[in-house]
């Protein structure tokens, strides 16, 4: 009886769960498709990332560790065209998130692929977890997924890629005792990537739910998992639930996601063909705003050009309030070289300090700033032929200060500038003849004295410089000179 009720339960599973997602074997080429996993220090995130590096995907595996058993093999998959970035990542904290898509260069070269992997398990039954145990399992768990998800939303939705989160065979339970907080945060989990799924859909992105189950020994399911995860970021057609554990109760669940999942995709125009792309929003779509569409702007159209918009407006701000610091006065100052320096002092601050030089720059990210200062330079050079724009941007600290190394790989990699260490203590003068040395270099040589005497003291410990060089013509020229007298005053005049 049991056998025919698993041959039964089969053919349910096949003809309602695998007939609307049938395309198993056609896979996405890695291409070199940026994906990001969290929790690679062991388990599965390690063997989806080892798995993932061998399809051709260029993995950035978030370790909370980098000292990790996972970190150290990970770091030494460098074979094949794209080796694995192994980044430390704790998904608990804002400032970590922020600094591995900066080292990870995701803002720069974008990102395909998301698996919220990260997660913490205490067993115990719920009267004797302390409040800190049930807080960690939550703050990893649930708030982790949120958070990385959505710092990364932005370049999935553009990308139009996948975001895979991991739940557990328990969350579908009717009761686990002993794991109540775990089930709680896991089940959070799968109702967020429900409504997130929605919410990708009408462009063309998608979110999945991998279930995987226990026995691991005995069902191989580290292996299977990592099969699973590697479908629902390869495969042309997504399933919305994976449960990677054995016997019936696992397919019946697989057949009751599937159902939801065709009803709920229906008023979406979801059919399954040609895969992501072929989504359809039309403007009878129920998930269209009144706004429009949110995808990212194209260039060309309106908002493209946002950053240059950014950075000309607190340029505005920042001369109209050196102004009213000093209204008698002549103003001289550069706006594009504080906006670079305040970037690179963003690295190395906190996040009450980062939170308001990004408000005060005007919401311009850290690790965009200096690329966009870039692309303004090389505008500038190219539309104006007839002008010369030299930047030099270095961050001088005093060699009695420690620095992390993640600091200085920051600055290098972010910002494209190393770190100049400098003994102001003993000889201010001769750290000021230094640095006038590189910005005269920095420059051609057009600006020797960007330091003068007294600007540097033995007290100095770290001067941020930014020293720009502009030599252009006017449009309108002036008139040519003449001859004529000139007036001193009322009375005296001079030729």
């Amino acid at each position: 009886m049991r056998r025919i009720l698993a041959l039964l339960t089969r053919l349910v599973s096949f003809f309602f769960g695998w007939l609307p997602v049938y395309g198993r074997r056609e896979r996405l080429a890695g291409d070199g498709k940026r994906v990001l996993v969290s929790g690679c220090d062991s388990g599965i995130g390690l063997r989806l990332a080892q798995r993932l590096h061998e399809a051709g995907y260029r993995v950035l595996a978030g370790c909370l560790s980098t000292d990790s058993d996972g970190a150290r093999q990970l770091s030494k998959l460098r074979d094949g065209e794209y080796p694995v970035r192994v980044l430390q990542l704790d998904v608990t904290s804002d400032r970590s998130v922020h600094r591995a898509l900066i080292l990870g260069q995701v803002h720069d070269e974008g990102l395909w692929g998301l698996v919220n992997n990260a997660g913490v398990c205490v067993l115990g039954e719920f009267e004797w977890m302390t409040p800190e145990q049930v807080e960690r399992t939550m703050a990893v768990n649930l708030l982790g997924t949120l958070r990385l998800t959505k710092s990364c939303l932005p370049f999935i939705r553009r990308s139009k890629g996948r975001v895979v989160s991991l739940s557990t065979v328990v969350a579908a339970a009717p009761a686990m005792p002993c794991m109540s907080t775990y089930c709680v945060s896991k089940t959070a989990v799968e109702s967020f990537s429900r409504c997130l799924r929605l919410e990708l859909a009408r462009h063309g992105a998608h979110a999945s739910v991998v279930r995987p189950g226990d026995l691991a020994k005995h069902t191989g399911i580290m292996k299977r998992q990592a099969d699973d995860n590697k479908h629902a970021l390869g495969s042309r057609r997504p399933r919305a639930l994976y449960v990677s554990d054995s016997g019936l109760w696992p397919l019946f669940l697989r057949t009751l996601s599937v159902l939801p999942t065709a009803f709920s995709d229906a008023p979406l125009g979801h059919r399954h063909r040609g895969g992501p792309e072929a989504m359809t929003t039309g403007s009878a779509s129920p998930l269209r705003t009144p706004l429009g569409s949110a995808s990212p702007a194209t260039p060309g159209t309106p908002g493209s050009g946002r950053p240059f918009c950014t950075l000309t407006n607190f340029g505005l701000k920042l001369v109209a309030h050196a102004l009213n610091e000093a209204p008698d006065s002549n103003v001289c100052l550069s706006p594009f070289g504080v906006a670079v320096a305040l970037g690179m002092a963003i690295v190395g601050s906190g996040d009450a300090t980062t939170a308001q030089v990004v408000h005060a720059v005007g919401a311009i990210d850290s690790n965009n700033l200096y690329r966009t200062c870039e692309k303004i330079l090389s505008m500038l050079n190219s539309s104006m032929p007839n002008t010369k724009v030299s930047l030099g941007s270095r961050l001088f600290v005093s060699e009695d200060i420690p620095l992390l190394p993640e600091f200085k790989e920051t600055l290098a990699e972010t910002f494209s500038v190393d770190l100049g260490r400098i003994n102001f203590k003993d000889n201010p003068q001769a750290a000021a003849q230094e640095i006038n040395a590189w910005a005269a270099k920095a420059t051609d040589g057009n600006l020797t004295h960007l330091l003068r005497d007294g600007d540097v003291s033995e007290r100095t410990r770290i001067l941020m410089v930014s020293a720009i060089y502009f030599r252009g013509i006017f449009s309108e020229p002036f008139c040519g000179p003449v001859k004529a007298p000139f007036h001193i005053n009322a009375k005296e005049t001079v030729r």
